[in-house]
């Protein structure tokens, strides 16, 4: 189940600046990844935009995920900001 799993990713907008934090996966798989998998799953969450981009067919990009990216990691600062401890995300600075 998708929803239950996280992989932290850092970095740009595209491709291989976008770096999946796999060895960070929780929870962790078990058994680990193998290599096709570590393979598999980059390239994926690399080009998981232009899968976007590709499914509207041109109609339109993937804005919608880094908006939700960028809610997610601000209200993650409002948390924190608001005393909340533990609260911890990824940031390519």
């Amino acid at each position: 189940d998708p929803s239950r799993i996280n992989i932290p990713v850092v970095g740009g907008h595209a491709g291989v600046t976008i770096l999946p934090l796999l060895s960070q996966t929780t929870p962790w798989p078990p058994g680990g990844f193998s290599a096709e998998e570590l393979h598999r799953l980059t390239d994926r969450i690399q080009n998981g935009g232009t899968e976007v981009v590709e499914a509207k067919a041109g109609a339109g990009s993937a804005t919608l995920s880094m908006a939700a990216a960028a809610a997610h990691f601000a209200h993650s600062c409002l948390r924190a900001m608001d005393g909340e401890r533990g609260v911890v995300e990824c940031a390519y600075v």
